[in-house]
């Protein structure tokens, strides 16, 4: 109650539930909320971390704190303090090492369509699947999946759900098909700095370079980010990655993928 207004009571329900955790609800906000902290809009997007350490540093400042993402803008999200630092060298003063991110991709953001209705922002960890136990309806919106339309572009609900986003320096092909026709296309385009981005399992009977980043959409989106740092390091220029099924955590990873595609997929009949 002291950063929003006029909360409905299944956020209260929600965050009952899902705080302290990935789960970030966009409210309308009080008056004493600056301009400039809920990015010019009426909302402000509220969560209660599980960190136990950044829980102490809330505790011991006593009030809420206005945490914007710790990345260069559009670029992979930092997993790790060494990311921060590589991204903020000479730009900050300091950063708390808090350990590896424990999902790896950023919470889930919503907003209330209706009292008994949420609408997904941003995809994440916590799922449609999660939510809808306490929910009329859970709407997912046109933006996860697509680009917004120009006339949202000034102002979006949510971080991340404009322009390119979490992208690294090579250029990351979206690739919509079958195992086979993937690694046959894969291959009809390879060049010296080319990469593949693939399961586990796929990578044991993959012919060309290719990094790995788990056999589950879990494990995926933990090591997602990371992996897109470490391709920047290999110097790869191209970087070809299958896609994943919309549901569940695939459709958090989805959200990530092709907005650092600049929205393009191909598909490999």
């Amino acid at each position: 109650g002291t950063v929003a207004r006029d909360i409905p009571p299944l956020a209260y329900i929600l965050g009952k539930i899902f705080w302290d955790g990935p789960l970030t609800m966009v409210l309308k906000k009080r008056r004493n909320i600056p301009s400039i902290t809920s990015g010019g809009l009426d909302t402000v997007a509220v969560r209660v971390p599980s960190h136990p350490i950044f829980k102490k540093i809330i505790t011991l400042v006593g009030i809420p704190i206005a945490a914007p993402s710790a990345n260069l803008s559009g670029k992979p999200s930092p997993t790790t303090v060494q990311h921060v630092l590589d991204d903020f060298d000479g730009i900050i003063p300091a950063a708390v090492d808090g350990g590896e991110c424990e999902f790896g991709i950023e919470s889930t953001v919503i907003s209330f369509d209706s009292p008994e209705i949420v609408r997904i922002l941003r995809p994440g960890i916590i799922t449609k699947e999660k939510l809808l136990p306490y929910c009329k309806a859970v709407m997912i919106d046109s933006s996860v999946c697509g680009q917004p339309s120009e006339i949202q572009s000034d102002q979006t609900a949510s971080p991340g759900m404009k322009y390119t986003h979490y992208s690294p320096k090579a250029e990351i092909i979206l690739i919509d098909g079958s195992f086979e026709n993937f690694a046959r296309y894969v291959m009809e385009h390879y060049t010296p700095h080319t990469y593949a981005l693939l399961s586990d399992k796929d990578g044991e009977s993959f012919p060309f370079r290719h990094i790995t980043f788990g056999d589950t959409y879990e494990k995926n989106a933990q090591n997602l980010f990371k992996c897109f740092r470490e391709l920047d390091k290999l110097g790869a220029q191209t970087v070809y990655i299958r896609t994943p099924e919309k549901h569940g955590i695939g459709l958090a990873l989805y959200n990530r993928l092709i907005r650092a595609a600049g929205f393009r997929q191909l598909t490999v009949l």
